[in-house]
Protein backbone atom coordinates (compact mmCIF):
# COMPACT_ATOMS: atom_id res chain seq x y z
CA UNK A 1 0.00 0.00 0.00
CA UNK A 2 1.36 3.69 -0.89
CA UNK A 3 2.19 5.67 2.25
CA UNK A 4 -0.04 8.32 0.16
CA UNK A 5 -3.23 5.72 0.54
CA UNK A 6 -2.21 5.24 4.43
CA UNK A 7 -2.43 8.91 5.15
CA UNK A 8 -5.49 9.37 3.51
CA UNK A 9 -7.18 5.91 5.28
CA UNK A 10 -5.42 7.30 8.81
CA UNK A 11 -7.02 11.15 8.14
CA UNK A 12 -10.54 9.38 8.00
CA UNK A 13 -10.47 7.05 10.53
CA UNK A 14 -9.33 9.54 12.53
CA UNK A 15 -11.77 12.41 11.37
CA UNK A 16 -14.64 9.91 11.55
CA UNK A 17 -13.87 8.85 15.17
CA UNK A 18 -13.64 12.37 15.92
CA UNK A 19 -17.34 13.11 14.76
CA UNK A 20 -18.41 10.44 16.78
CA UNK A 21 -17.32 11.80 19.53
CA UNK A 22 -18.31 14.95 18.79
CA UNK A 23 -22.02 13.76 18.73
CA UNK A 24 -21.86 11.82 21.54
CA UNK A 25 -20.25 14.64 23.29
CA UNK A 26 -22.69 17.60 22.64
CA UNK A 27 -25.30 17.46 24.66
CA UNK A 28 -23.10 16.77 27.98
CA UNK A 29 -22.99 20.64 29.24
CA UNK A 30 -19.19 19.64 30.99
CA UNK A 31 -17.99 18.55 27.63
CA UNK A 32 -18.63 21.34 25.75
CA UNK A 33 -15.28 23.63 25.36
CA UNK A 34 -13.63 19.76 24.39
CA UNK A 35 -17.12 19.78 21.75
CA UNK A 36 -15.88 23.02 20.59
CA UNK A 37 -12.39 22.18 19.64
CA UNK A 38 -13.20 18.94 18.15
CA UNK A 39 -15.54 20.17 16.04
CA UNK A 40 -13.24 22.87 15.09
CA UNK A 41 -10.29 21.04 14.57
CA UNK A 42 -12.72 18.56 12.37
CA UNK A 43 -13.48 21.52 9.85
CA UNK A 44 -9.90 22.84 9.59
CA UNK A 45 -8.93 19.21 8.91
CA UNK A 46 -11.62 18.72 6.14
CA UNK A 47 -10.53 22.51 4.52
CA UNK A 48 -6.72 21.09 3.97
CA UNK A 49 -7.82 17.68 2.83
CA UNK A 50 -10.26 19.45 0.54
CA UNK A 51 -7.59 22.17 -0.39
CA UNK A 52 -5.18 19.49 -1.77
CA UNK A 53 -7.52 18.74 -3.90
CA UNK A 54 -8.91 15.01 -2.28
CA UNK A 55 -12.39 13.87 -2.70
CA UNK A 56 -13.29 12.53 0.75
CA UNK A 57 -14.06 8.99 0.76
CA UNK A 58 -15.98 7.89 4.40
CA UNK A 59 -15.17 4.55 4.52
CA UNK A 60 -18.31 2.52 6.29
CA UNK A 61 -17.55 0.89 9.63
Amino acid sequence: MEEETIWKQMYLCLAGAMADAVDLMEPVPECRPAWARLNRALQEAEELYLSAGEEPECPQT
